[in-house]
């Protein structure tokens, strides 16, 4: 009788572990270190939290932080940085529900825009007023 409960529970466990490649994505930059891949947000449910005293710094690329994902959500407490001249430091494009929550201690700048979504700038004041946020 044990021998099938456990059988039967492994079992259990190992659907539920190849089914798990479905789940949204989990990037976490850890205090002091410094991540210099671009983070892609494209499943529901995707986040991207950056600790205080650690980085995001991109160099080339579209973007730092691609959002195309529905409730995506970018906790920043850190640094996210990028260095090309393509779009910004995150790009949300298309995405319903998101949330990027910049913390106190969290910066988010580039050489041309620092978000921007739906291809639309929203590092300058003006922008901000422009489109009632």
């Amino acid at each position: 009788m044990r021998r099938k409960f456990w059988c039967g529970a492994a079992a259990v466990l190992l659907v539920l572990w190849l089914g798990r490649t479905g789940l949204a994505a989990d990037y976490l930059i850890f205090a002091g270190t410094t991540e210099t891949t671009p983070a892609t947000l494209d499943m529901a449910g995707d986040s991207l939290t950056v600790e205080e005293g650690g980085a995001l710094s991109v160099a080339a690329g579209d973007a730092a932080v691609m959002a195309t994902a529905d409730d995506f959500v970018i906790t920043n407490g850190g640094t996210i940085e990028y260095f090309d001249f393509i779009d910004g430091s995150i790009v949300v494009l298309s995405s319903q529900g998101g949330v990027i929550h910049n913390e106190a201690t969290g910066t988010i700048t580039s050489t041309t825009n620092g978000i921007t979504a739906n291809h639309e700038r929203f590092d300058d004041p003006q922008s901000w007023r422009a489109h009632g946020r």
